[in-house]
């Protein structure tokens, strides 16, 4: 069973994810109805309650701990570098198909694109730390490889970006 961060309160992700099927099934239904959306809606709905589940599980642990989140850091940048991967995963399949018009091959060569283009992004924006990467598989040979390519400086020793 989940204590939501160890605090103890472990009714705080079922009653986020109520909230968002309670959302989640009237939208389903309403959107299933329209024929231009059609299947697409239950898509469509399911983000929505995702969304609406993080927001009730945030909004009831600044509540309950009194943290501030830094919404900067784990949403905006995430989702500029999310936005600049979607446009070059774009690009890059679309020319790849237009020189060698093979969906499987492009599609992989545009998603492999598409990490390194996410990593690229989130490092020149800061929004990874040094600590971050660390964490990763390999984690100190990507820090001497993104030395080595020219971007340490900007990741700090320390951990933190600024």
């Amino acid at each position: 069973m989940s204590k939501s961060g160890g605090l103890d309160k472990i009714r705080i992700p079922m009653i986020s994810v109520i909230c968002g099927v309670l959302v989640k099934i009237p939208l389903n239904y309403y959107l299933l109805g329209i024929p231009e959306i059609n299947v697409q809606g239950t898509v469509i709905s399911t983000i929505v309650c995702y969304v609406i589940a993080s927001l009730v599980n945030i909004v009831l642990l600044v509540r309950l701990t009194g943290i501030r989140l830094d919404f900067w850091g784990i949403l905006i940048k995430p989702a500029f570098a999310s936005f600049v991967m979607g446009m070059f995963c774009y690009v890059v399949y679309y020319l790849l198909y237009f020189v060698y018009p093979r969906n499987t091959i492009c599609l992989l060569i545009a998603m492999f694109a598409g990490v390194l283009c996410y990593f690229a992004c989130m490092t020149v924006i800061r929004g990874l730390k040094a600590a971050d990467i660390i964490l990763m598989p390999f984690g100190e040979k990507l820090i001497y490889l993104i030395r080595l390519l020219g971007f340490g400086g900007f990741l700090k020793k320390d951990g933190t970006n600024k």
